[in-house]
């Protein structure tokens, strides 16, 4: 039981290897980060015996899910910043030409920069703290 609900072990070979994750698609489309290698191993929590784990596991998942996008917003947000501060000249001379223009690149470019700031912030925090549903997971797998 402890491989099973830690997803240790080999996946059953009865179930899919890659599972839908939503009702009425195919394949691994609309997976979540993460789930679609695990969904045969998350699936087996799902009988009577084991049913009870299945719910702190899979918020436990939905948090860290939620943290990898998290990143993933903080990198396009970076992303933007490096292409807004590449739209513009930043030479003294491109600044002379339009330095209204320039300013508004600038502080464009900051926004995103504290944006990311603010979401890797967040998200850090968010990951920092303790998570109850994992602590029950792991009771209930260990018991």
């Amino acid at each position: 039981m402890v491989a099973t609900l830690h997803g240790r072990g080999k996946a059953d070979p009865s179930q899919p290897r890659s599972p839908p994750c939503a009702a009425g698609s195919s394949g691994t489309s609309g997976c979540p980060d993460g789930w679609a290698s695990t969904g045969p191993r998350l699936r087996s929590l799902l009988v009577a015996d084991l049913v009870e784990a299945a719910r702190p596991r899979f918020r436990a998942l939905t948090r860290t899910t939620e943290a990898a996008n998290a990143y993933s917003l903080v990198a396009r947000l970076l992303d933007s910043a490096v292409h807004t501060l590449k739209a513009q000249d930043l030479t003294p001379e491109g600044v002379r030409r339009d330095p209204a223009a320039a300013a508004k690149m600038v502080l464009t470019a900051s926004w995103f920069l504290d944006s990311a700031a603010s979401a890797l912030a967040e998200a850090g925090a968010r990951l920092g703290l303790p998570d109850p549903d994992w602590t029950s997971f792991i009771a209930l797998a260990e018991s």
